[in-house]
């Protein structure tokens, strides 16, 4: 009985070991006119479904200490680049998620991501409701690639009015 413990154990342990290190299960680094500089998961339900943007280098500080995170920001060059954040919800039996994309679409801007949907063993998992914080994608993205004005929506669901406000950004 007890072997059979410990190899139960074992086949869950190599299981959930195995969300994070699946190839196919990372942030994407880069797209269309954009690049990620960082990701931190954030603890505080008021860390919650909140977007930023900072214009210039002032903002680009306020922002890194208004979102929580700790440590270096990392450098952009805010005479080309805007920086945003988008802050995307989450509870505590499932708090992975992943940046797929930042799609600039006219005069707004929102982020795709996604979490895993099944566990280890290919089954559905089943995530609690309880808003404990927030993972949160700090981007680049080029000024080129916008307009002189748009809209920062964190995801295209919030785009409908679900969990988020928009934040209007106009380019300096």
């Amino acid at each position: 009985m007890r072997t059979g413990l410990a190899l139960l154990a074992l086949v869950v342990l190599a299981g959930c070991a195995s969300i994070g290190s699946d190839t196919a299960w990372h942030d994407r680094s880069a797209g269309e006119g954009w690049r990620l500089l960082a990701k931190e998961t954030v603890r505080g339900p008021d860390r919650a479904y909140v977007v930023n943007a900072a214009t210039d280098l002032d903002g680009y500080r306020d922002l890194w200490r208004d979102i929580g995170f700790i440590g270096t920001r990392p450098d952009a060059d805010m005479d080309t680049d805007v920086v945003v954040s988008f802050a995307h919800g989450i509870g505590s039996s499932c708090p992975e998620l992943r940046l797929d994309d930042v799609v600039i679409d006219g005069s707004e801007v929102y982020s795709v991501a996604s979490d895993p949907i099944v566990d280890a063993f290919g089954s559905p998992r089943a995530c609690t409701a309880d808003l404990v914080g927030a993972v949160t994608f700090v981007v680049a993205i080029d000024r080129a690639a916008l307009p002189e004005a748009f809209t920062l929506w964190l995801s295209d669901a919030a785009r409908t009015g679900q969990f988020s406000a928009p934040l209007e950004v106009r380019l300096p």
